[in-house]
C-alpha cells in the first residue's frame, strides 16, 4: 500500500492552490483590498454630499476632466465605495456621485457667465409675489407691465408702449409660442388679446369671478397651450378660466374652475408636450390638470409655504421642478410615475426666488436671495446646476430678490429682474456664444438621467369627480356657454403629501 505510485494518489486526492479571485462568501478578497482607493472614493462622496450649492467651489468644474485623466494615468480605476469585497464583480453598476445625473443635461466645461451686457431701468415696477409682469417670447420683444402700461422692448430699438389702462394696472402678460399674440391681464378682471405686429386689440373678456362670485379679481398668471388655440388665466380668488380663441366668435366653450386653489394663484406652467398644466398658489399646493378640459390629475401638498417657482424640463416633458420659496427646497418630480426623483434644501437663511431650465443645455438655473447679517446688504446669487448637488456656474451680485428669469428666443441670453427695478441681460454661455460655432465647444456631450434619489409615498383618494368621465370626452365637442366646476380634495386621482 505504501508502495503505491504517486500518480494514483494524486488522481484520487487532487489538491489545488486556492484561487484568490474565486473568493468565499464569508471571507473578503485580500487581493482586491485597496485602502487608498477606498479613502479617495469616500472623500469624494463626502465632499459632494456635505457642500452647499452656495459654498461649492465652481473651479472644480475645470478640474473634473483633469481628475479623470489623472485617475486613468495612475491606474486608479473607478473609485469603489466598499473596502471589503467578496467578489471581483465590476464596480460599474455603482455610479459615483460625480456621474449621477438627475435629468438629461449637457453641462458646461467651465464657468461662462460674466458681467451683464445690457441694463434697463424699470420704473413703476410692481414688486409682488403673485404677479407675473414680464415675459420674453419667441419674438425679439420683451413685454413688461409697468403699473398701468404695457411696454415692448427690443435690444437696439426704441421702447414701444402697447397699451395703457385708466383706473387699473396690468398684473400679468404672456406671449404665445409664435411671438405674435400677447395676452394681458389687469387687476379688475379684464383679459385682453393683442396683436403686437399691428398693435391692435383683438379680443377682450372678463374673469368668471365677476358673474359667479360677484367680486372683482386680479389676473395673476396666464399660460398658453403649445397649439396657440387656447389659454388659461389664474386670478386672485383661486379661479382657473380656460379660454379657447374660438370662444370670442362663438361666445361659448369657456370653462371656469372655481376654488382651484384656496387663495391667490401665483403661477401657471404648461408642459412642452401640451399634456399638463401645473398651477401653484397661496395654499402651498401644486396641482396638475389634463388638457384640454382641465380635468384633475395630481396634487402635491408637501410644501410649508406658498409656491411660485415651477419649470418643465425642455427635453423631458414629464419632469417638473418645484421650488419652495421660504423653505429653500428644490424638488424634481416625474409626473408620469407620480414620484419624487430628487430633493435639495438650501441653507436655512437663503430664499429661493426663481427656477428655469436652459433650453440649450438642460441646466437648471436658480435665483437665490441670501439676506445680510448684522446690518449688511443681502446678495443675489445666480446658480447654474448640472444636478441638484453639482454647481457648474455661479454669480454673486446685488439686485434684491430675483423673481424673474427670462430666456431670449435663441436661448443664449438670460434676463434677470430683481427688486431693484433693474433688468439685466447676460450671455448665458459667455460673450463668445454670440458666434454659433463657439457654443458647442464649451459644452460636454449630452448625459441622460441615470439617478433616482427616492420615491415619494403616494396615496390615492378615489372619489366622485365633477368632470366628465373618459368615455364622455369625445362627446364634448359642443360646450355649454360656460361650464363651471368646483374642485374639492377628493377630485384628484393622486394626492401626495
Amino acid at each position: 500500500m505504501f508502495n503505491m505510485p504517486l500518480q494514483s494518489f494524486t488522481s484520487k486526492h487532487e489538491w489545488h492552490v486556492p484561487n484568490c479571485l474565486s473568493g468565499d462568501r464569508f471571507i473578503p478578497l485580500r487581493c482586491l483590498l485597496n485602502t487608498e482607493n477606498f479613502r479617495y472614493a469616500k472623500a469624494l462622496s463626502q465632499t459632494q454630499q456635505e457642500e452647499d450649492i452656495l459654498k461649492q467651489d465652481i473651479t472644480s468644474v475645470c478640474l473634473e476632466e483633469y481628475r479623470k485623466n489623472l485617475q486613468f494615468a495612475l491606474n486608479l480605476g473607478t473609485p469603489h465605495s466598499r473596502l471589503l469585497r467578496f467578489s471581483c464583480s465590476s464596480p460599474s453598476t455603482e455610479l459615483p456621485l460625480k456621474q449621477a445625473y438627475h435629468w438629461p443635461v449637457r453641462c458646461r466645461k467651465r464657468p461662462l457667465i460674466k458681467q451683464p451686457h445690457h441694463l434697463l431701468d424699470l420704473p413703476n415696477f410692481r414688486y409682488n409675489f403673485f404677479l407675473n409682469l414680464l415675459d420674453w417670447g419667441p419674438s425679439k420683444y420683451l413685454a413688461a407691465a409697468l403699473y398701468n402700461s404695457v411696454y415692448l422692448y427690443a435690444n437696439g430699438e426704441n421702447t414701444i408702449e402697447l397699451t395703457a389702462f385708466t383706473g387699473s394696472y396690468c398684473s400679468a402678460v404672456k406671449w404665445d409660442s409664435n411671438g405674435e399674440t400677447l395676452i394681458v391681464g389687469t387687476n379688475n378682471s379684464v383679459i385682453q388679446v393683442w396683436n403686437t405686429e399691428s398693435r391692435k386689440l383683438l379680443e377682450e373678456t372678463v374673469c368668471n369671478c365677476t358673474s359667479t362670485l360677484s367680486i372683482s379679481c386680479a389676473i395673476n398668471a396666464l399660460a398658453w397651450h403649445p397649439s396657440n388655440t387656447l389659454f388659461v388665466s389664474g386670478c386672485s380668488t383661486g379661479t382657473l378660466l380656460l379660454i379657447p380663441l374660438s370662444s370670442f366668435q362663438l361666445e361659448c366653450e369657456q370653462i371656469s374652475i372655481l376654488r382651484a386653489h384656496k387663495g391667490q394663484i401665483s403661477s401657471l406652467r404648461c408642459s412642452p408636450d401640451g399634456r399638463f398644466l401645473a398651477s401653484s398658489g397661496e395654499d402651498s399646493a401644486v396641482r396638475l390638470w389634463h388638457w384640454p378640459h382641465l380635468t384633475p390629475g395630481m396634487e402635491i401638498t408637501s410644501f410649508d409655504d406658498p409656491v411660485r417657482t415651477m419649470a418643465w424640463h425642455p427635453w423631458k416633458p414629464s419632469y417638473l421642478v418645484i421650488g419652495g420659496s421660504i423653505s429653500g427646497s428644490i424638488t424634481l418630480w416625474n409626473v408620469n410615475k407620480y414620484t419624487q426623483e430628487a430633493r435639495k434644501t438650501l441653507d436655512s437663511s437663503a430664499v429661493l426666488c426663481s427656477l428655469e431650465w436652459s433650453p440649450i443645455t438642460g441646466e437648471l438655473v436658480a435665483g437665490i436671495w441670501v439676506p445680510g447679517e448684522q446690518g449688511l446688504l443681502g446678495r443675489s446669487v445666480l446658480v447654474v446646476l448640472a444636478t441638484l448637488n453639482k454647481v457648474v456656474d455661479r454669480l454673486d451680485y446685488y439686485a434684491g430678490q430675483i423673481y424673474y428669469l427670462l430666456w431670449s428666443p435663441d436661448g443664449k441670453q438670460i434676463a434677470t429682474v430683481g427688486s431693484d427695478e433693474t433688468l439685466r441681460i447676460w450671455y448665458f454661455l459667455g460673450p463668445s456664444s454670440a458666434r454659433e460655432k463657439d457654443i458647442w465647444r464649451f459644452l460636454k456631450p449630452v448625459v441622460p438621467a441615470t439617478f433616482s434619489m427616492s420615491l415619494c409615498n403616494k396615496r390615492k383618494k378615489v372619489g366622485e369627480s365633477c368632470h366628465a368621465s373618459t368615455n364622455d370626452k369625445g362627446k364634448r365637442s359642443s360646450f355649454k356657454k360656460e361650464d363651471v366646476f368646483s374642485i374639492h380634495n377628493n377630485s384628484f386621482g393622486c394626492v401626495i403629501r
